[in-house]
């Protein structure tokens, strides 16, 4: 039986898709040729891939052709719906501060970090992440430790293996 995965993709993941890093193909295959997943990231990792392939670009990591395709690129991907914005939960609410700076204080992790986590254990989907459908997709080492202990099933790229979407337990949950 097949189902529909939603995957949060953490900007540390997300950037491989528009420039060219390590594991770049790898996660891009996935992405575009995995029919059951439906992609995400929070408004948030938007700016941070926008502000990291900025960054990149006036480093002369990406000349004007590379940074100018990522751009597009990255605007592809969201017109066609290969990966959608979550922007339900908006930093600007008292209470939603507060929630978030209780778990960074828990997890000594960062605001947007943070905002990921709660995004999938309070948006609108969440009610495929605590029965391990909804997955985190990062590179980033605290966001991946701090998500499991949360109770989400993290794909810690490149350090772990896929999900098998397939399977409620996984090696990578």
């Amino acid at each position: 039986m097949s189902y529909i995965v939603s995957h949060y993709l953490d900007a540390s993941v997300a950037i491989k898709i528009f420039c060219k890093e390590k594991g770049s193909e790898t996660i891009t295959d996935y992405i575009v040729g995995n029919t059951t997943a439906i992609c995400y990231i929070t408004e948030f990792a938007l700016y941070e891939i926008l502000s990291a392939l900025k960054r990149k670009w006036n480093r002369g990591e990406l000349d004007d052709n590379a940074y100018t395709f990522a751009i597009a690129k990255l605007e592809g991907f969201l017109s066609e719906g290969l990966i959608q914005i979550d922007a339900e939960f908006k930093p600007h609410d008292r209470h939603l501060i507060y929630e978030l700076g209780q778990m960074v204080k828990k997890h000594k992790i960062d605001y947007s970090d943070v905002l990921q986590i709660y995004t999938i254990l309070n948006g609108r989907r969440r009610h495929g992440a605590q029965d391990c459908k909804t997955v985190l997709v990062t590179a980033d080492e605290g966001l991946a430790h701090a998500a499991r202990n949360e109770g989400l099933r993290v794909w810690h790229f490149p350090k772990d293996c896929p999900p098998n979407l397939h399977e409620k337990e996984s090696s990578a949950s």
